[in-house]
């Protein structure tokens, strides 16, 4: 597989916890690609670093958040371990 390429700006104006689910699904992407753009791994890895899940609470279920819990700590453990590409050209 070649680099992922951020591209969390097509979801703008999103609200808070619809940030955090499409980070988490842009990020399970990202980790399994060989490189990623570091500005994409900061941001990706500081955004859910921030997520609780008691602001959480009024927009998903109880079930809903333990399932997205590992999920995010998957990503946030993954993005240690991809290769982080400098060159934020989209080949």
């Amino acid at each position: 597989m070649g680099r992922a390429n951020c591209f969390t700006d097509e979801f703008d104006n999103l609200g808070k916890v619809e940030d955090f689910i499409v980070d988490t699904a842009i990020g399970e992407i990202a980790i399994t690609h060989e490189q990623v753009f570091v500005g994409c791994i900061r941001g990706i890895t500081e955004r859910l670093g921030e997520f609780t899940p008691k602001e959480a609470q009024d927009e998903l279920t109880l079930d809903e958040i333990k399932d997205l819990l590992p999920r995010m700590n998957k990503v946030i453990e993954g993005l240690k371990h991809v290769k982080a590409d400098h060159n934020p050209s989209v080949e």
